[in-house]
């Protein structure tokens, strides 16, 4: 009795060890309401939709940089691949200007003696001029691999003939370590140019715009320095 019990007990230690590993695999994500997933670019979703880390940390994958991002729903496959590529770009830029602000913040604001809430606004406004700006200093950024899913309405007489199939897709976009060092070094050489009149554009009380440009152009001058120039093609 004592060794079924055990069994038993073995048994259900392992059933609950199988179902806790299938709970961290990745689901389907499911369609808007009243509408059915009709086809899909794969039966299995990549694991890379739900764990970039862990694909980022992956042996092979170490030596890039890589993204993630989805498209809402689109009437058009192309579509929904367009937005989850450039939604993916643009993590890649506030990436890179998080890390800028990194790099140079707390010189400006150790050298300019700038209070906390002017500090803020001079940041948001950079990250969000160096985000627009992407598209002149962004470069190589790989279609690395799309996952799709089609879904349509379940009633199709009740929905917009447009609306009656609708896709979503994942995009994994992949930068080489030379192409998102030369992504740094672009964008770290258009700071200057971005901020040098935020002081003039946000009004900004006790501001010395001059001082700051000069500040925030030796440090950038600096960290550009780090950054080997054969990266880019061209310098």
């Amino acid at each position: 009795m004592k060794k079924v019990a055990l069994t038993l007990a073995g048994a259900l230690a392992g059933s609950a060890l199988a179902l806790a590993g299938c709970s961290s695999l990745p689901t389907l994500p499911k369609g808007p309401e009243g509408y059915k997933v009709v086809a899909q670019s794969s039966s299995d979703l990549p694991s890379w939709i739900n764990g970039i880390g862990m694909w980022s940390d992956k042996k092979g994958n170490k030596s890039s940089v890589w993204f993630e991002a989805s498209s809402p729903q689109e009437n058009s496959l192309q579509g929904a691949k367009h937005d989850a590529f450039i939604r993916a770009q643009r993590k890649a830029s506030d990436r890179i200007g998080d890390q800028n602000w990194n790099l140079v913040g707390n010189t400006v604001k150790r050298k300019l003696n700038l209070d906390t809430q002017t500090m803020m606004r001079i940041k948001d406004n950079t990250k969000t001029q160096i985000r627009q700006t992407s598209q002149g200093w962004l470069v190589g950024g790989e279609e690395y691999q799309y996952y799709w899913i089609e879904y349509q309405a379940k009633h199709p007489n009740r929905v917009p003939p447009d609306q009656r199939t609708l896709y979503r897709a994942w995009a994994l976009v992949r930068y080489s370590q030379p192409n998102w060092e030369c992504s740094r070094r672009n964008s770290l050489k258009m700071l200057p140019m971005i901020a040098s009149n935020l002081g003039g554009e946000l009004k900004y009380k006790h501001f010395d715009q001059a001082r700051f440009s000069q500040v925030l152009k030796d440090i950038t001058d600096k960290n550009i320095s780090l950054i080997p120039d054969n990266v880019c093609v061209g310098g």
